[in-house]
């Protein structure tokens, strides 16, 4: 198979293309989990920290509903939340060295939430696409 100069000339594009979609969306990852961990640091800090749990239960399953409803890849939601759940661990693990198997099962929960949220809203789609038929 012979391969022209102008195919070999864009593969580079591509790859560059490529890898810079991945930096950004690397840092779209981090910068959601930078906000979870922030939200939640100043809930239990300078509020009540009852907050906790409706955040930890209803932000993952919203952000794969949302995610998915705009078109946009739910696992980069799935990768905020467990991110933050794993700075959660590693904050708790060094300052109060407790709640590490807590911590650990709440990461994979809010993973899992966010696929299932992502799930309904793929449900929700298929059944407004029927609807509309």
């Amino acid at each position: 198979m012979k391969v022209g100069r102008a195919q070999l000339d864009e593969q580079p594009a591509q790859q560059t293309s490529t890898a810079g979609k991945l930096r950004r969306d690397a840092a779209s990852v981090a910068a959601g989990a930078a906000l979870i961990f922030g939200v939640l640091l100043f809930d239990n800090y300078k509020g009540t920290g009852q907050l906790e749990f409706v955040i930890v239960l209803l932000g993952p399953l919203l952000t794969g509903l949302v995610m998915r409803l705009r078109g946009w890849p739910w696992r980069l939601g799935a990768a905020a939340w467990a991110l933050n759940g794993l700075a959660m661990l590693t904050y708790d693990w060094v300052l109060n060295n407790e709640d590490q198997a807590y911590h650990a099962v709440l990461t994979i929960m809010m993973a899992t939430l966010v696929a299932l949220g992502a799930a309904l809203a793929r449900s929700l789609l298929a059944l407004r696409s029927r609807v509309s038929s």
